[in-house]
């Protein structure tokens, strides 16, 4: 369920990322939380890519600022450097997860 008060799965996740002091396990990590995003299609599952785009909504609305760029820096990165041969596709997929994300209204 979109939006479930029951857990919230992005502020497991944001602990979890922000106990991970490792400069090598943070990347492991923040790529298995934009993944999906990476080679989203459109019959994939939208609660595939919700947790990340409602810890980025959340640490904006909070104030988080270093914590919220931290993550739209890394999604860029990873969209034009994850795979070199298939950026074009990956940053299409990410612009299709956006897209979806918007007319689904996981974010408003």
């Amino acid at each position: 369920m979109l939006r479930s008060n029951l857990v919230k799965r992005y502020q497991i996740i944001a602990e979890l990322i922000t106990m991970t002091s490792d400069e090598i396990i943070r990347p492991s990590a923040l790529l298995a939380l934009f993944y999906d995003w990476l080679f989203w299609k459109a019959q994939d599952n939208i609660m595939n890519i919700e947790p990340a785009i409602l810890l980025i909504m959340e640490t904006f609305e909070s104030r988080n600022w270093q914590f919220c760029q931290m993550l739209i820096e890394f999604l860029r990165y990873e969209a034009y450097g994850f795979c070199k041969p298939l950026s074009e596709d990956i940053k299409k997929s990410v612009d299709a997860a956006m897209e979806t994300v918007l007319t689904q209204r996981v974010i408003l």
